[in-house]
């Protein structure tokens, strides 16, 4: 089973496909757990913009900040 997050970005009015690491710096995002479900944060929001590009945290797995 993959355990992996799935990504989507916003291109247009349309949810594309796209590897996590391949997010950019402007991108509305949404992830999804390898359930299908949608991840959401602490308020409940599963729709973000990306204020970094995707990086290497300390914990070695990849990391984003959004806005």
């Amino acid at each position: 089973m993959n355990d992996l997050r799935r990504a989507e970005v916003l291109v247009g009015d349309k949810w594309i496909d796209i590897e996590f690491e391949e997010i950019r710096a402007g991108n509305r995002f949404r992830l999804f757990e390898s359930t299908g479900e949608p991840v959401a944060d602490e308020n409940g929001k599963s729709e973000f913009i990306a204020k970094t590009d995707p990086y290497i945290t300390k914990d070695g797995v990849y990391g984003i900040d959004t806005a």
